[in-house]
């Protein structure tokens, strides 16, 4: 057998193809972009029930159109970017088991509610209340700018860029996954 049949027959053993789909909504529309085979962990709930992974994320400097080095970029808000990394390029470029369309209705299914703008930008203010009354944004800026990059004194600031970016991140996602158009289809 090709590795490609391989991976067809075998994948949804070692993986639930729901995570899958969880894990790429939730790196597509938060841009956790350093997060496909790195910084990501191999979970399993219970080794001695069976042996398929959860991917689970962690260390996402990498989020909300900044960089791991805290420039921002805002060009990161295209989902098509998991075209290209295994185990997704597989289960996107041969549509496996209607993986595209999955992951297309899960993105349906959360864009209006927990990933919605007002959601986001509700969180966003909430943490930004938080960082502000408790002065935890003010001992961030003292013991981090300039390292590596000069930061926002002002928390608003940022959070005003993260709510562009994330409205645009929303807007792609929406073009991208067919919410409207109901494709479910990630193209570029």
């Amino acid at each position: 057998a090709t590795a490609d049949e391989t991976f067809r027959h075998g994948w949804q053993e070692h993986f639930y193809s729901g995570n899958l789909a969880d894990y790429v909504v939730f790196t597509c529309a938060l841009n956790v972009g350093d997060n496909a085979y790195k910084n990501t962990y191999l979970s399993v709930t219970d080794i001695t029930d069976g042996h398929r992974f959860l991917l689970t994320p962690w260390d996402m400097d990498m989020s909300l159109g900044g960089l791991w080095d805290g420039r921002y970029s805002e060009s990161l808000t295209l989902p098509y970017r998991y075209n290209g990394i295994a185990p997704f390029n597989r289960l996107y470029a041969q549509d496996m088991d209607g993986f595209k369309d999955e992951v297309g209705d899960r993105w349906r299914n959360l864009a209006p509610t927990l990933l919605s703008v007002a959601s986001v930008h509700a969180v966003l203010d909430g943490y930004a209340t938080s960082f502000r009354i408790s002065g935890a944004w003010q001992r961030e800026y003292q013991r981090w700018n300039g390292n590596p990059v000069p930061l926002k004194e002002d928390i608003a600031d940022e959070v005003d860029y993260i709510k562009r970016w994330y409205q645009n991140s929303y807007d792609n996602l929406c073009q991208h996954l067919g919410a409207g158009a109901g494709t479910g289809r990630l193209e570029s």
